[in-house]
């Protein structure tokens, strides 16, 4: 396996997440769609807190400072859930869908031609207002540079804020870190 090339194709895995496995009918209804792209050849992954605990207790050498944050930094739920998702698609790759966001026009065609071996594109977002990077949606191939300098980014700020209690987490690990 040749490292060098790993992150320049973007895997058939979507991912979601939610604090449980309890979901409204709404959100039921979001990920029922996601996971019915398993017939064209696509994974649906799931996550819950536990999966999102599990992922941040992985030794990410490249991230000395994960755990120091993890542990004392990550006082608000969406700093968590921000970081999660960076570190999720850096080791994993794939498609990272908010629960109320759902694949209404989408077809798994629509992404499969970049989820292929002929494939150059290494990542896909929407732009969101102000320019930003959508996180609510977004494709990405594993070991990203990109993932890997927002996590590294997410971590600095997330150790340098000087107010713990008053802080945009836009700003500091939301859509303006990325």
């Amino acid at each position: 396996n040749d490292d060098s090339n790993i992150w320049n194709k973007i895997p058939k895995i979507i991912h979601q997440t939610s604090k449980s496995r309890c979901l409204t009918k709404p959100f039921n209804k979001s990920t029922t769609k996601w996971s019915n792209w398993h017939r064209d050849g696509w994974s649906y992954y799931f996550h819950d807190d536990d999966a999102m605990q599990r992922m941040f207790e992985m030794n990410y050498e490249v991230f000395p400072l994960l755990k120091d944050v993890h542990e004392n930094c990550l006082i608000s739920g969406t700093a968590k859930a921000d970081l999660w998702r960076y570190l999720l698609l850096w080791h994993y790759g794939g498609i990272y869908s908010d629960l109320d966001t759902t694949p209404n026009n989408l077809s798994p065609d629509t992404f499969s031609s970049f989820a292929t071996e002929e494939s150059e594109l290494e990542a896909f977002f929407i732009i969101e207002a102000w320019h930003f990077l959508s996180q609510y949606f977004f494709a990405i191939a594993p070991k990203h540079p990109l993932m890997h300098h927002t996590i590294l980014a997410t971590l600095h700020n997330l150790l340098t804020v000087n107010d713990t209690v008053a802080w945009d987490a836009s700003r500091i690990t939301g859509p303006k870190a990325l």
